[in-house]
């Protein structure tokens, strides 16, 4: 990112408001998150952290307006949108990853520098974030890494595997430890592409893993016919549901495909997109609001 700014709007809203609150806000920003909010003595509450960031040019007025009303139409109106600015290295250690490990199935994702005797036995898989998304800490990710664990349980033979939006790379590189499979890496973000190639390096899986740029499925290493054998897309619900026939045509027969970026109420309608393309849903995953979809052929 190259920017020397970002701003972040944050407001807080119930517990139940959230899911609508996040649909309203799908496309605002160039992020939207979401946290558990604390109390003053650091204990979760019933209330959600939301945060909005923008890149510059950044129209504080408008953006809080935009908010405001989005809210309302989700049934939220009362909420009390406060800005501040994100200088971009701040954004950086932000991102750097302080996190303890975190475990989503046999996988064990932690940054750089956590002491051996503080890992859980398991798939470890180390990540840097740097200014690319995917430490492992957000419940797309877990359920991701969940239903992998999964799908990998039930069988062994996927030989050519895709993260599609991979940005750090932590889905795919912990894929290419679990099998002996070779995996692309691909994201529209060159920031993303080359933490994602410095991950699989650290790894120990560069010469089976390695990131690309492309746009969507548009790269010729990604928009082959019945290429691969599994397809993970942790991105947004109407980027999936715009993918879902190409995501389709580059599935091997029997190919699957996981799909995160959700909350639940936007699964019905990424679920029928894929049932519409041949790929009917075959499992779920709810982490709190945040949804996992499997489908497969």
């Amino acid at each position: 990112m190259s920017c020397d700014s970002l701003w972040r709007v944050a407001f807080e809203v119930p517990d139940a408001a959230m899911p609508a609150v996040l649909d309203a806000l799908e496309h605002e920003g160039q992020s939207v998150s979401a946290f558990e909010a604390d109390d003053a003595d650091g204990l979760a509450v019933e209330r959600w952290r939301v945060e909005v960031v923008y890149a510059p040019p950044f129209d504080e007025a408008a953006a809080i307006e935009r908010i405001r009303a989005r809210c309302a139409t989700a049934g939220w109106p009362d909420v009390d949108p406060v800005t501040s600015e994100l200088p971009a290295d701040a954004w950086l250690g932000a991102a750097s990853l302080v996190y303890p490990p975190i475990r989503a199935g046999r996988f064990v994702v932690h940054p750089a520098g956590t002491p051996a005797a503080e890992l859980p036995e398991g798939i470890r898989v180390q990540i840097e974030a740097g200014l690319a998304f995917g430490s492992g800490a957000h419940p797309t990710t877990q359920g991701c890494l969940m239903l992998l664990d999964e799908t990998l349980r039930r069988t062994r033979r996927l030989r050519r595997i895709l993260d599609l939006g991979c940005g750090t790379g932590v889905l795919g590189i912990a894929a290419a430890k679990a099998v002996p499979a070779r995996v692309v890496l691909a994201d529209n973000d060159p920031v993303a592409v080359r933490v994602a190639n410095e991950n699989a390096a650290i790894n120990r899986v560069a010469g089976r893993a390695r990131a690309i740029r492309s746009e969507g499925l548009s790269h010729p290493q990604v928009r082959r016919r019945g290429l691969f054998d599994l397809v993970m897309a942790n991105i947004l619900a109407d980027p999936l549901c715009m993918m879902a026939r190409d995501i389709s045509r580059v599935l091997a027969p029997g190919g699957a495909a996981i799909l995160s970026g959700l909350i639940g109420p936007q699964a019905p309608r990424v679920a029928g997109a894929f049932h519409a393309a041949g790929l009917p849903l075959r499992r779920r995953l709810d982490l709190g609001p945040w949804t996992t979809l499997l489908v497969a052929r």
